[in-house]
């Protein structure tokens, strides 16, 4: 019996198979960057929004500061 592209036949789905298994772990890692991202954009909306509010209460505290002094 002539095995001669057997060897051939069983590295090409060893390396098909290595193929499957590196793109599997590398589009796994790029769906956990993207819902990082997005984690993180909610959480700078998050920060944004206090922020805001913040401004606007120190403005408020500041118009009612000149109110007091008069200016």
């Amino acid at each position: 019996m002539n095995d001669s592209g057997g060897g051939r036949t069983r590295a090409l789905r060893l390396a098909a198979e290595l193929a499957v298994i590196v793109g599997g772990v590398f589009l796994g890692l790029a769906a956990d960057s993207w819902r990082e991202g997005r984690a993180e954009l909610r959480l700078e909306a998050v920060y944004l929004r206090a922020l805001q509010a913040d401004v606007a209460a120190s403005i408020v505290g500041l118009d009612e500061a000149i109110d007091r002094e008069g200016c």
